[in-house]
């Protein structure tokens, strides 16, 4: 027994350590990754047969067990089993069990002539399944009197036949699977039950001190695959039940006993569908980490582009706003000047206005050409300042000179579009000029969009001679 529990131990171990290198195998624990399984899933229902034998534990023991040799003892006994695997390593299963079992609670007495129990009381032989039998023992095992002679091999006993029956709730641990990982095509499991249940006899004799009884199991299977549906196993297991379950001899002693029916028997297996453990499905994030990353960058560019729209709203509008005070300034002077000449006589008079020098309007001119605006914006650029101020210098000499700055485009981009822009513009250049002390009575400003190129729209160069800011001395 000891040698067949050592090579179970190592069949297990072994099996673990081949079997746990498979692909997809998760371990400690190998319920993790597995879709829960159905209610309908993974059952199976085992049938088998087995040898057993009954047998007392407890101080002098070896007196009752010993009323027959070993191979005496041995019964029949079958089952019936269905289970349930709640995970790759648990499961649990009830198992039904029975047949009979022989007992050896007599024996004869040869000096009274006489069949007696061990407690000196009359027996009879006539009893349900009992009868004479005839066991091969060790010589002078229990002294004189208890066997033909002294020193004989063979001695009268009587044997009853016990039928029973047990039922048992058991729950189930598959070592392989919990040391090596979760395998569905391993070929050898190495499972470990064990359980409680109620356990009855079939023999109703009034002698009998009881025939149901709570009573406990264990033991281990160990299962071969054969296919996908079908295993093949041999289970070492024992019921456990208290001796007074059996005492026809109605011994106290024997009441504080336990006994114990250790059995082996093989059968077979049968898996239903769906048998197999499902895991979650590996998916492959990446691609959905990349579209979301770049879903992220083209909102940043919006972001960022609508950012710059605003500022240049923000930009159009005070632009807008100061050309609106420009006007309303102009307006102010304009109406105070109107009701001067009407408080003045009217005197006809020829007034001389004095213009700048041919030499100071060829440096307006150049000034003019020097300032720049940022592209699509009414915006100057800082370089067109100082050229701008050296024009208002020039301009701040003659206070009577009347002023008319104008703005063009290319023809690029929609007309209307291009008319208010050289209109802005010019208002720019207007405002600029009274920022640097002209007197803004002298200026006008007036946007032609791209009514009148200069040069040949369909060229760089030329679209570039269009887009011009001009100043005309009246």
């Amino acid at each position: 027994m000891k040698k067949l529990s050592t090579l179970i131990v190592l069949l297990v171990l072994a099996s673990s350590v081949v079997f746990s290198q498979e692909e997809n195998t998760d371990r400690y624990p190998s319920s993790r990754g597995f879709i829960t399984n159905r209610f309908f899933d993974n059952w199976e229902i085992s049938l088998g047969a087995g040898g057993q034998f009954y047998s007392l534990t407890g101080a002098n023991n070896l007196t009752y067990n010993n009323y027959a040799a070993f191979k005496d003892r041995l019964s029949v006994e079958m089952e019936l089993s269905l289970g349930k695997w709640l995970t790759p390593i648990w499961g649990a299963r009830v198992q039904a069990q029975g047949a009979w079992l022989f007992g050896f609670p007599n024996k004869v007495d040869y000096t009274t002539k006489g069949l007696y129990f061990t407690n000196g009381t009359e027996a009879n032989v006539n009893q349900k399944g009992m009868k004479y039998f005839t066991s091969d023992r060790y010589p002078g095992l229990f002294g004189n009197g208890t066997t033909k002679g002294e020193g004989a091999e063979q001695r009268d006993i009587v044997r009853h036949q016990l039928y029973y029956t047990s039922v048992q709730f058991q729950l189930m641990c598959d070592l392989t699977a919990w040391i090596g990982g979760y395998n569905p095509n391993r070929i050898y499991q190495s499972v470990l039950f064990g359980g409680i249940g109620w356990m009855g006899t079939l023999n109703k004799e009034t002698s009998f001190a009881k025939s149901n009884e709570w009573s406990g199991s264990f033991g281990l299977s160990n299962r071969f695959r054969t296919c996908k549906f079908l295993d093949v196993y041999i289970d070492i297991k024992s019921l456990v039940v208290k001796n007074d379950w059996y005492n026809p001899q109605q011994n106290p002693t024997l009441d504080k006993r336990i006994a114990m029916i250790p059995s082996l028997s093989a059968g077979l297996t049968f898996r239903l569908p769906q048998q197999d453990f499902k895991r979650v499905p590996h998916c492959d994030y990446q691609p959905f980490y990349n579209q979301i990353d770049s879903l992220n960058a083209a909102l940043n560019a919006e972001k960022d582009q609508n950012n710059k729209l605003t500022e240049d709203l923000k930009n159009a509008q005070d632009s807008l706003n100061n050309t609106k005070k420009s006007l309303a300034d102009t307006k102010m002077q304009l109406d105070s000047c109107q009701n001067d000449l009407k408080k003045k006589p009217k005197v006809v008079e020829k007034i001389i206005i004095q213009k700048p020098t041919e030499d100071e309007q060829q440096k307006l001119k150049d000034a003019f050409d020097a300032i720049y605006f940022e592209t699509g914006k009414a915006k100057l650029t800082t370089p067109s300042y100082a050229p701008l101020k050296r024009a208002a210098t020039i301009l701040k000499k003659y206070p009577k000179v009347k002023i008319k700055v104008m703005g063009h485009t290319d023809n690029v981009g929609n007309a209307t579009s291009n008319l208010k822009l050289s209109q802005q513009r010019a208002d720019v250049v207007r405002l600029q000029l009274v920022k640097n002390g002209v007197n803004p009575t002298n200026i006008t400003s007036i946007g032609y969009g791209d009514a009148k190129p200069i040069a040949d729209n369909s060229t760089a160069e030329g679209r570039e001679l269009n887009r011009r800011t001009e100043i005309e001395v009246e």
